[in-house]
């Protein structure tokens, strides 16, 4: 399956930039990207396309740890469905059922896909950090740059006891066995990246 067929938006293949065109943030949505957009360095809402970005660009992308992202799409899409789901709020059940058949919300779409759209090579980007571990990581990017003025603030609006009981739906064995088919190259990506930083 393509990443068009799981529903990329219109600005996968573009990123954010900071005001002075030294930093790039590859944005994949529920990978803390309001909080990491919110630190002080980048243009609000503006998206720039990935041609424009600079040779010495200082490139950023965020993993997450694809079953907690996954239990926030569906979150997500369940507080917003007119966005993706035609209007529908979904059982976790029938949302898993609709990824099976390729209806993929922007949010669900697969990580990899958003890095495969924007033709990434993970080599090649200047801090990979994970959703899990961002706040010690933005401390240490913020110094490595001299960043002193920026600040990490997280967003978490989701309801812990709804979370708590998502997640043992999603470790149910025939939904886990969904999730890690579906998911099985965002499992290896995070897997690999979890160990490196």
């Amino acid at each position: 399956m393509t990443p068009s067929e799981k529903q990329l938006p219109h600005w996968a293949d573009k990123c954010f930039k900071s005001i002075d065109n030294r930093f790039w943030y590859y944005l994949i949505p529920k990978n803390a990207s309001i909080s990491f957009r919110s630190i002080g360095l980048f243009e609000s809402n503006v998206w720039y396309p990935t041609e424009q970005m600079p040779p010495d660009a200082v490139t950023i992308l965020i993993l997450r740890d694809p079953f907690e992202r996954l239990i926030s799409a569906y979150q997500w899409d369940c507080k917003n469905p007119f966005e993706d789901l035609g209007g529908v709020i979904y059982s976790f059940e029938m949302y898993l059922q609709r990824l099976t058949k390729g209806l993929f919300t922007h949010t669900s779409v697969p990580q990899i896909d958003y890095i495969r759209s924007r033709n990434i090579v993970l080599e090649q980007v200047t801090e990979i950090m994970t959703v899990e571990n961002l706040p010690v990581q933005f401390e240490k990017f913020k110094n490595k740059y001299g960043l002193s003025s920026c600040a990490l603030r997280f967003s978490n609006t989701s309801d812990l006891h709804a979370k708590n009981a998502l997640r043992a739906k999603l470790l149910e064995p025939d939904n886990r066995q969904i999730f890690e088919r579906l998911y099985k190259e965002d499992i290896d990506l995070y897997n690999l990246y979890k160990k490196q930083i």
